[in-house]
């Protein structure tokens, strides 16, 4: 996936200013932001969710912005987005919202093996099967998040954005996702993107990148940046150390 020359305002704000960037395959990659606001609409910008101003965002050359009907087909097999809360569509039952991309992306596949693979998420995750049969409105936080989850997992994109990933998480769940997110990165064909409010998984990442009013501001491994003098990087790094969230059994 690959960024250029990507700029984004809302009135006198600037999200994107002029971002270029190549995220390479198979890496883990952790977005370190002051704002929630800022980093969520660029992690939407990179999905196509939001069109950018200008510039491009290309998934193996093709524009996740276009509107051409062909490429969006293409690229709905090759990426996918975790969204903090919601996204499920609420008058679909938990297994309709899960084979509505699964079947999508993958129609060859027959539907038992398809159910398979989505218990053996439910069983990873410990999410009751009868739950397949609710409504979203029906689910409690933490299920609903890993649903969403699971959701962007069965369709095997080369790229998973997350937006909070651990937003409405237990530390067993959190736990979980970690352990997920680990063995992804270590098979080496995903490329997995998140933004998270405090420094629990930046330590796994491959590559930290610090966003700040619309531009990269710097990027490297968790351990050197956290060893980086620069006031501004200072402090947003000290910023997600000091956040306290009584993680300290993860």
């Amino acid at each position: 996936m690959r960024i250029t020359g990507l700029k984004y305002s809302i009135d006198d704000r600037v999200f994107c200013d002029n971002i270029g960037y190549a995220f390479e395959k198979g890496m883990l990659y952790g977005i370190l932001c002051q704002s929630e606001e800022e980093a969520s609409i660029f992690l939407k910008i990179l999905a196509g969710i939001y069109t950018p101003d200008s510039g491009t965002v290309t998934i193996d050359d093709l524009s996740v912005h276009t509107i051409d009907s062909r490429i969006i087909s293409q690229l709905k097999r090759k990426s996918a987005f975790v969204f903090e809360r919601l996204g499920l569509i609420s008058n679909l039952s938990i297994q309709e919202n899960l084979l509505l991309p699964y079947n999508y992306v993958f129609p060859e596949i027959p539907l038992a093996d398809k159910l398979s693979k989505i218990m053996e998420y439910f069983s990873y995750f410990s999410i009751p099967e009868s739950l397949l049969r609710e409504r979203p409105a029906r689910l409690n936080a933490q299920y609903y998040k890993l649903i969403i989850i699971i959701r962007a997992y069965i369709i095997d994109p080369d790229i998973i954005i997350y937006d909070m990933p651990f937003t409405d998480l237990e530390v067993g769940a959190k736990k979980k996702l970690i352990e997920e997110i680990t063995r992804i990165r270590e098979k080496g064909e995903t490329t997995q993107v998140f933004y998270s409010n405090n420094d629990i998984l930046f330590d796994r990442a491959d590559r930290g990148i610090i966003l700040h009013k619309g531009n990269f501001v710097c990027e490297g491994p968790w351990e050197d940046l956290i060893m980086i003098e620069d006031e501004l990087v200072r402090k947003i790094v000290t910023n997600y150390l000091s956040i306290g969230l009584n993680e300290t059994e993860i």
